[in-house]
């Protein structure tokens, strides 16, 4: 979690001279319990088998006003996901789950 923390930091830098810009970081804890429960109860949405957590999910949410900045944001955040699966793959800690958010689309305020 540093180390994702360190390269979200690190793409927010030359990014956060955009005009409001925002960039949050989420982390949200998928634990065995929960994943036990879910499954008791009838299971999950991606079919997430308890045996393959603890897992946690990151959350990463830009927002900014100008069009001008749409590509070198959009750019940037695609490129921090990128160095997200790496670093976990390097750790064998990529899961198959991967929420397909829509980096096509502005997320301006």
């Amino acid at each position: 979690m540093k180390k994702l923390h360190e390269a979200w930091f690190d793409t927010l830098e030359p990014l956060k001279s955009a005009d409001g810009f925002i960039f949050s970081l989420g982390f949200f804890p998928l634990t065995k319990a929960l994943l036990e429960n879910s499954k008791a109860a009838g299971g999950n949405a991606k079919d997430i088998d308890p045996k393959e957590g603890p897992l946690f999910i990151i959350l990463l949410n830009p927002t900014w006003k100008s069009r001008d900045d749409d590509a070198r944001i959009q750019h940037g955040v695609k490129n921090l996901l990128a160095t997200f699966k790496h670093l976990a793959d390097e750790k064998g800690m990529l899961h198959r789950y991967i929420f397909t958010n829509c980096l096509s689309r502005r997320r301006r305020l």
